[in-house]
């Protein structure tokens, strides 16, 4: 089906509940949710290649058509924008792609009461929230179906260049580009969608945000990444 305004929501919601049904099968360590999760990566592959302002477009909106929107898609979306834009390989984008749909796999194990809570997490609940990283990362290990970029993105997307991040405190020198781009692409996502405890930021004033936080966000990628988002930024 063609990415148009006319099929637009019925292939979010598509989109929404095949999200949902292969964090199952890997949650169930279920091998057959590798191919699905891969024939949707190409998908919206193909829809960046053939109808990107589109796709960006639904990303940047911002509540979402009636309330479908998945951070997981918006992500994976973002990423293999990110690597269309750098020239890099398809393989490649695609991979991205997967990495930034498994991104957050790890919430699967976090409880609903702190997963959904509409206020702001106390310091318990807000560990165990970070736990999703490390989590997620031991879910795909024991899937064992994807390759170590995959497991990296979902493991370390939290982490920052200063090592104020979780869950290993890594560095700039020990952190992949590919993790390095993933957190950028989560972030930025983070912030232009409305969420419980927040309404919806304008690209711009996401993109300033990221620019301020020095020592979370590498440089040279965020200035790239912001690239890749013209002229499709709403």
């Amino acid at each position: 089906m063609p990415w148009r305004p006319e099929t637009e929501l019925e292939i979010r919601v598509e989109l929404r509940q095949r999200v949902g049904a292969i964090a199952q099968e890997i949650l169930n360590a279920q091998p057959c949710g590798l191919n699905e999760a891969r024939h949707l990566v190409a998908l919206m592959e193909r829809w960046l290649r053939e109808s990107r302002e589109g796709i960006l477009g639904s990303v940047h909106d911002h509540f979402g058509r009636e309330g479908v929107r998945s951070h997981a898609l918006a992500v994976a979306c973002l990423m293999m924008n990110f690597a269309h834009h750098a020239g890099c390989r398809r393989e490649y984008v695609l991979e991205m792609g997967l990495a930034g749909l498994l991104h957050d796999i790890g919430k699967l194990t976090i409880p609903v009461e702190i997963l959904d809570k509409p206020g702001r997490l106390d310091t318990e609940e807000t560990m165990v929230m970070r736990g999703h990283a490390e989590n997620g990362g031991v879910l795909l290990e024991r899937w064992g179906l994807v390759s170590p970029l995959v497991i990296a993105v979902c493991r370390h997307h939290h982490e920052r260049l200063d090592g104020s991040g979780y869950p290993s405190g890594l560095i700039a020198k020990d952190i992949a580009e590919p993790v390095r781009v993933a957190t950028i692409c989560d972030v930025y996502d983070a912030l232009i969608s409305r969420r419980s405890y927040k309404q919806a930021w304008s690209s711009a004033l996401a993109l300033d945000e990221m620019r301020r936080a020095r020592g979370n966000f590498d440089p040279d990628l965020l200035a790239a990444f912001a690239q890749s988002l013209e002229p499709a930024t709403l």
